[in-house]
């Protein structure tokens, strides 16, 4: 029977892990975590994981939102909302704590084996057995196939050629903080991001509902800059009150995912999430990329053939590409924040949407192109051959 073990109990490791002992493969998480209460994300996800068919399991933070609001660095803003396209909702809010903990409870139930408060630290590869020694700070571990779903740090996944480094402009430094607070969202159905490189040079702040009387307020910058401080001053600047219950903070790729997430001796290593860089060059989110390639890895790996991992993700790398491709377009200051939110509420006024989200955004940033004027749309098109 082929062993599996999958680096870490996220979204993607433990959806991974779940589909894979479905199938009655010998499979095992291994994950840092003691309780799955030190996860760091905004805990948005959009309609993609629908679209594959997908569910995000039952789980009491769990909330429809219907709207966004989106503040350029004047003030000035505009609103996107659910009845603009005909649909109950545009996404979900969550907990990713409660998210976690429950995806890798499933994965136990159907038959993983999980192991917490381990670290992985390194994975070995013996020829004379076709396997790997995955050492842990506790313990070593046998394996015929290794999942790297450890995040963006993809230790694993560098080691055997999957993925590199990522350079400084690849990822933003993000930090969150929970407050207790009930009064400062008009609407709790609502998320509202911040644009403006007072609060989050080249990136974005945002504060999400969490629950009934709580609120997550987080940024994004680049190397080389406090995100600690940054926070600090949007919080004092928009006058947000309350008990801070939790503040931390992590790495987030934005880079282009690679065309290969199957490496290793025999094709025997796959990275997923995080690791395989499948986040979202444009917000940052990886939710439902992460559940989807989870699932996407464990459908290739029980046919044995791991090679099929790349086939089975060819959409969503297509949707990563083409926002990847939109944000090498957006020069990130405040003048072009202005225009984004111009164009935004110019195209609210327009008659011409549909329903789908993909389409709903290439059409929203040819509308910014457009504000920016022809000689900028001349350099995107250009630009297409080069990819």
């Amino acid at each position: 029977m082929t062993n599996i073990l999958i680096i870490g109990a996220g979204p993607a490791g433990s959806t991974c892990a779940a589909k894979l002992a479905e199938q009655g493969l010998d499979v095992t998480v291994i994950d840092k975590t003691k309780d799955f209460n030190d996860r760091v994300c905004g805990g948005g996800v959009g309609p993609l994981l629908k679209e594959f068919g997908m569910k995000l399991p039952k789980i009491s933070s769990l909330r429809l939102i219907r709207g966004a609001c989106i503040f350029d660095p004047s003030g000035n803003r505009a609103t996107f909302d659910n009845s603009q396209y005909n649909r109950d909702y545009i996404g979900w809010i969550l907990d990713r704590n409660e998210l976690d903990k429950k995806l890798a409870t499933i994965a136990e139930q159907k038959g993983a084996e999980l192991v917490l408060n381990e670290r992985v630290r390194d994975v070995n590869y013996e020829k004379h057995s076709d396997s790997f020694v995955v050492y842990t700070d506790k313990a070593s571990y046998r394996a015929d196939v290794v999942v790297d779903a450890s995040g963006a740090s993809a230790r694993i996944a560098k080691k055997f050629g999957i993925v590199r480094d990522l350079t400084a402009e690849e990822y933003r430094i993000t930090v969150q903080a929970i407050i207790e607070n009930n009064d400062f969202l008009p609407r709790r159905d609502y998320i509202y991001l911040y644009l403006g490189n007072k609060y989050a040079p080249k990136s974005y702040a945002w504060v999400f509902p969490d629950g009934d009387d709580r609120i997550k307020v987080g940024l994004g910058v680049p190397k080389g800059v406090s995100a600690n401080t940054h926070l600090r001053d949007f919080i004092h600047d928009k006058k947000i009150e309350g008990r801070i219950l939790s503040w931390r903070g992590k790495i987030v790729p934005i880079a282009k995912a690679p065309s290969d997430l199957v490496g290793g001796p025999n094709d025997n290593v796959l990275a997923v999430g995080d690791a395989g860089r499948l986040c979202d060059p444009l917000s940052g989110g990886g939710i439902a990329t992460a559940m989807i390639s989870g699932e996407c890895a464990a459908r290739a790996i029980s046919e044995g053939h791991t090679r099929r991992y790349n086939e089975y993700l060819r959409h969503v790398r297509q949707v990563l590409w083409r926002r990847w491709l939109y944000s090498r377009f957006i020069s990130f200051d405040d003048e072009t924040y202005r225009d984004m939110v111009v164009a935004v509420n110019n195209y609210n006024n327009s008659f011409f949407k549909t329903n789908h989200m993909e389409l709903e955004l290439a059409r929203l940033m040819f509308a910014f192109l457009r504000e920016k004027g022809t000689s900028m749309i001349a350099n995107f098109l250009s630009f297409l051959p080069r990819i």
